[in-house]
């Protein structure tokens, strides 16, 4: 199964188990109506739950506007020098020694808004 493919698996899981929730039925009946079974909505419910591993990446699309300008953030030294790590809650971000700092900013823009 490839990424695309394991995405929408994921998707279609969350909508039954948004499904499940909504309907009132215990985990039995639903599945029962449904025609699954009881394991594989919980295998469901509990990989949905945990976090991804540390070493998969997510990637986001970034729109930058055409004339590049985001936002202004002074940069200290050490910052510069040492790379930068932002955790923003599922998400990792990571810019090396040297990172564009107008990428930076609409990277930041677009977690504000997740």
């Amino acid at each position: 199964m490839n990424k695309i493919q394991q995405i929408e698996q994921q998707q279609l899981w969350m909508s039954r188990i948004n499904d499940l929730a909504s309907s009132g039925l215990t985990q039995s009946q639903w599945c029962q109506e449904k025609g699954f079974s009881v394991s594989t909505l919980r295998y469901w419910m509990r990989k949905l739950r945990e976090p991804e591993e540390q070493d998969s990446t997510n990637w986001l699309q970034v729109d930058i506007p055409e004339d590049g300008h985001v936002a202004s953030l002074p940069v200290s030294s050490n910052a510069a020098s040492g790379g930068l790590k932002i955790t923003c809650g599922k998400y990792i971000v990571e810019f090396p020694s040297g990172y564009d700092v107008s990428s930076m900013a609409a990277v930041l823009k677009l977690l504000s808004v997740l």
